[in-house]
């Protein structure tokens, strides 16, 4: 939140190297590829977010390693590539948290890539887990939007930068502020 990317790099980079729990260590190398994103190098987010993948296979983790891959190609400009890493998430979990937040990126690359029939197909994915024509998980939080709603949040996609991940692990947070 205060954009000093240098000193959250140490601080994750610090942690890395005596943290012993691998549940830990993968949430602090998400937020180490994170901050690799907000300093600009989305070579190194890259190759971290393949590491996480690697060592998580499968699992919300992995999930958010694979939309940090889609962040990466956000970064490096190659919103098509965004749009497909996205919807590759979108397609492979069902999770109330992961999926429509993986939708939402994905119509937003796709909108920035100029492909708009593209964005149009995912937005309906949104509105058809609304109308229950789509079962899952993400039905129960699409149908109450309205279409304007769905609007608004491509829209809102649509206007946003990617932003680091705020670490939620209070040791993370002690270990060095950013």
């Amino acid at each position: 939140k205060l954009n000093n990317f240098a000193q959250a790099e140490k601080a994750y980079e610090k942690y890395l190297q005596v943290a012993t729990d691998p549940a830990a260590k993968t949430k602090t190398l998400l937020a180490l590829a994170a901050a690799k994103i907000g300093a600009h190098k989305p070579d190194e987010a890259q190759r971290i977010a393949e590491e996480i993948m690697r060592l998580q296979p499968e699992g919300r983790v992995n999930a958010e390693a694979r939309l940090l891959a889609g962040d990466v190609q956000v970064e490096r400009q190659r919103f098509d590539e965004a749009g497909k890493a996205f919807m590759g998430v979108a397609l492979l979990y069902d999770d109330p948290a992961i999926t429509p937040r993986a939708l939402q990126k994905a119509a937003w690359a796709y909108q920035k890539a100029g492909k708009q029939e593209e964005a149009d197909r995912v937005a309906k994915q949104l509105r058809d887990y609304q109308s229950g024509r789509r079962e899952g998980l993400m039905q129960r939080f699409a149908k109450p939007l309205s279409e304007d709603d769905i609007v608004a949040i491509g829209r809102y996609y649509a206007s946003q930068k990617p932003s680091p991940h705020s670490p939620g692990d209070a040791d993370l947070v002690a270990t060095g502020r950013y």
